[in-house]
C-alpha cells in the first residue's frame, strides 16, 4: 500500500514539474476512481489473503490454493468491468468529476489511460498480496522498489522526451505489474497447482510456495 502511495505522489509531483498546475489539477481529479478501485481491491483481495494465510497456517493447501484462485480471479473481474463501465459512460463520470472545462481535458487524457491499465494494476496488487502471505515479503519490497523507479524514470520519459503530456504519468505505471511475473510468480500458477496428490508421495513431498510454483 505504502507503494502504491509513493507512485501517486511522484507521479503528482512530475505532473506539477512538467506539466504546469493544470495537469495537477488533472491527477488530483482522477483521484476518486483510483480510491474506489483501491478499495474494492481491499474488500476483495486482502480478505481472500488472510483467509488464505490461515489456511497456509492450518497446513490445507488446497483451500489456500482455491482462495489463491478466487483472488485472482476477482481482482481480474474487477479491473475488466471498471474498464468497460468506465468507457461506456465515460461522458457521465467524466462530468461528475470535473466541472471547468479548461481541467477538463486533463483528466480526461489521464483518466483514460487509469481505466485500460485498470486490469494489470489490479492483477498485480493481487499478485503481490498472496505472494507476501505465501511466505516472500522481501520479494514484494523488491519488486515494489524496483516498480516505483521504473515508474519515476517512465513518467519523465513519457511526458518530458515522449512529449505525451499527461497521458504519459498513467502508463508509466503499466510494466509494473510484468516484474512479479520475472522474480515471484505467474498467475498461472493459481490456476493450474495440483490439488490432489497420493498420500505417499504428499507425504514425502516438500510443501512449495506460491511464489517457487512455477
Amino acid at each position: 500500500m505504502a507503494a502504491v502511495r509513493l507512485a501517486n505522489m511522484a507521479d503528482a509531483a512530475l505532473v506539477g514539474n512538467i506539466i504546469g498546475a493544470e495537469g495537477l489539477a488533472g491527477v488530483t481529479l482522477c483521484q476518486p476512481v483510483m480510491q474506489v478501485l483501491f478499495s474494492l481491491y481491499t474488500l476483495l483481495v486482502l480478505s481472500s489473503s488472510v483467509l488464505t494465510g490461515i489456511a497456509i497456517g492450518k497446513g490445507d493447501r488446497e483451500r489456500a490454493e482455491r482462495l489463491m484462485a478466487f483472488g485472482m480471479k476477482a481482482a481480474l473481474a474487477v479491473g475488466i468491468t471498471a474498464c468497460v463501465l468506465g468507457y461506456v459512460f465515460f461522458d457521465t463520470l467524466s462530468h461528475l468529476l470535473c466541472k471547468s472545462d479548461d481541467l477538463r481535458p486533463y483528466a480526461n487524457a489521464y483518466l483514460q489511460v487509469i481505466l485500460v491499465g485498470a486490469i494489470p494494476q489490479m492483477a498485480m496488487y493481487a499478485l503481490n498480496q498472496f505472494v507476501a502471505v505465501d511466505g516472500s515479503p522481501q520479494t514484494v519490497s523488491r519488486i515494489a522498489i524496483g516498480g516505483n523507479i521504473l515508474n519515476v524514470c517512465l513518467d519523465i520519459v513519457f511526458m518530458k522526451y515522449f512529449g505525451w503530456g499527461i497521458a504519459g504519468a498513467a502508463p508509466s505505471s503499466f510494466p509494473r505489474p510484468f516484474l512479479p511475473r520475472v522474480r515471484a510468480t505467474t498467475p498461472m500458477c493459481f490456476f493450474s497447482i495440483p490439488t490432489t496428490a497420493s498420500t505417499s508421495s504428499s507425504a514425502q513431498a516438500p510443501t512449495r510456495s506460491a511464489s517457487h510454483c512455477c
